[in-house]
């Protein structure tokens, strides 16, 4: 277990945000937020996630607004993102080299799971540290 990794969750659903806090909690630090508001107010509190999981269709900001929101940063712009979305591939208006995958829901949080480890486990990723 690796409870040293922050995964950030932005995604309007609570039943999902506590699904993925419970599920992904057990392996690591989970912060989730409602919005992109909420989380972009959290990230400019100084707070670095290791990886950010994104839902698309929010409301106040959408997904595709905070992802252009942090890549466009030199503060955020190297944290990896998983888009989970229940929205089809086509409403995704960024650059594919931003993300990392799209998992459309419903989805095999297993999966999930084995994309977060490859990330953390083959890709540079910057931490708070």
């Amino acid at each position: 277990m690796n409870q040293t990794r922050l995964i950030l969750i932005v995604e309007d659903n609570k039943s999902f945000r506590l699904l993925m806090n419970h599920f992904l909690g057990k392996r690591y630090q989970v912060v989730s937020k409602k919005n992109g508001v909420d989380a972009m107010q959290w990230l400019k509190q100084g707070y670095q996630p290791d990886l950010i999981l994104l839902d698309l269709g929010m409301p106040e900001m959408t997904g595709n607004d905070f992802l252009a929101g942090i890549k466009s940063s030199g503060f955020y712009q190297n944290i990896p993102v998983i888009i989970v979305s229940g929205n089809n591939e086509d409403t995704f208006t960024g650059e594919l080299k931003d993300i990392r995958h799209y998992f459309k829901k419903p989805f095999d949080p297993r999966k999930l799971q084995e994309k977060i480890e490859f990330i953390f486990t083959h890709e540079i990723v910057q931490s708070a540290s």
